[in-house]
Formats: structure tokens, C-alpha cells, sequence
């Protein structure tokens, strides 16, 4: 009864803080891999934001199965909705801060769990985000492509990731030195969650994922 309790006077708090969660690893993410914070933060916006008190805020315990998004309460309900809907043998899904597609990702994790965790899910956005720009030495073409190589799916998206820049970094993005990353766009609706191209590549070596420790 007493932890009974203490959790529910302790849930409002946790719940509070979960929205940092991502913004927190984005930051980290964003200064061990020389990645654009902004991009970061607009990215994780785009994908898991939810209006909470009219400010769009991240949430890391976020999954969209085969097109359906969940925005789960806790750490824990997500990782039992995760590792149900692999048992029952979904793979089309996306997870996290950044919503890492399992399908096309998860091979380079130790577990579909350790996705969740989400200064993991930021490195590996910003690993895939690195790797993107390698080919392109272009950041607004890597943001695109982080979501669709196709044309006119990216630049729809970076639309999104436009409308969703913090105003304080907004400045700061950058295609190359001095050049401005993100031009014109028009404020669509936030929610479209990461579905990577049939045609994505394996970015780092790596076993095939355990499922929950099975």
C-alpha cells in the first residue's frame, strides 16, 4: 500500500519529466557527434510531440505500430507493448525519441529494449543523421533523407522539421559554414513518425537483437 502510494504522488512528477527525457539526450547526442542540436530537437518534435499546455513537447516512450502511434505513460508500458507486439510478430515498428524502425535498425542493438533507452535512440539518430550528411555534405538533404529518400516525402518533412525549429537555435542550423540549413517550408501537421525507404542500408555492423533478453 505504502509503494502504492508513493507512486502515485511520484507519478505526476515522473510524467512531468519524461517530455526532458529526449531533449536531454538530443543534447548530448548532438555535442559528441557534431550534429545540429536544432535538427535534433525539431526531429524528435516531428516524430513524438505531443501539445501539452500549447507547447509541442517530445515523449520517449512513443511506438507507432504498422502506422498506428502510441504514446505510452511509462518506460515500462512501452516495453511491454514492444516486446507483445514482437512476440506476436510485428516488426514493422518504430521506437522512440527519434522512432528507430526495428525492421531496418534494430540489428544494431543489443536488445528491441535498449531502443527505448533514449540517449541510445539519439546516438543512433545521430550516427544514421552523420551518415547521411557523409553522402550528401548537406544537412538539410540528410534531414530529409532521415525520413524518405523520396523526393517529395522529404521535402514534406522538412516542412515539419521547419515548423517545429526552436526559435532560439533556429538561426543556427547550417547546410555547410555560413549557409543557412532550413529555407521557407510551410507549418504542416506534426505527427508523421520515421518510416525508413525499403532501400536503407545497414549503418554499423552488429548481431541481430535479442528480444527482451529471449
Amino acid at each position: 500500500m505504502i509503494r502504492l502510494i508513493t507512486l502515485l504522488i511520484l507519478l505526476p512528477a515522473l510524467t512531468s519529466a519524461a517530455p526532458s527525457l529526449c531533449d536531454d539526450a538530443a543534447r548530448i547526442a548532438a555535442k559528441e557527434s557534431g550534429v545540429p542540436l536544432s535538427v535534433l530537437l525539431a526531429i524528435t518534435r516531428v516524430e513524438t510531440g505531443q501539445r501539452r499546455g500549447g507547447v509541442n513537447e517530445p515523449w520517449p516512450w512513443t511506438l507507432n505500430e504498422a502506422g498506428q502511434g502510441r504514446w505510452l505513460t511509462t518506460r515500462r508500458e512501452a516495453e511491454t507493448h514492444l516486446v507483445n507486439a514482437l512476440k506476436g510478430g510485428v516488426r514493422n515498428i518504430d521506437i522512440g525519441c527519434f522512432q528507430i524502425n526495428f525492421h531496418w535498425h534494430g540489428h544494431h542493438f543489443s536488445s528491441a529494449a535498449q531502443m527505448l533507452d533514449p540517449l541510445v535512440n539519439a546516438r543512433y539518430a545521430a550516427a544514421f543523421l552523420s551518415k547521411l550528411y557523409a553522402e550528401s555534405r548537406d544537412w538539410q538533404v540528410a534531414a530529409g533523407r532521415y525520413h524518405s529518400h523520396t523526393p517529395e516525402l522529404a521535402r514534406r518533412y522538412l516542412a515539419r522539421l521547419n515548423a517545429e525549429l526552436p526559435e532560439q537555435t533556429a538561426g543556427n542550423l547550417q547546410r555547410g559554414p555560413g549557409t543557412p540549413l532550413l529555407r521557407g517550408g510551410t507549418a504542416l501537421s506534426v505527427g508523421s513518425l520515421l518510416r525508413v525507404s525499403p532501400g536503407a542500408r545497414a549503418l554499423l555492423p552488429g548481431p541481430r537483437p535479442r528480444f527482451f533478453g529471449g
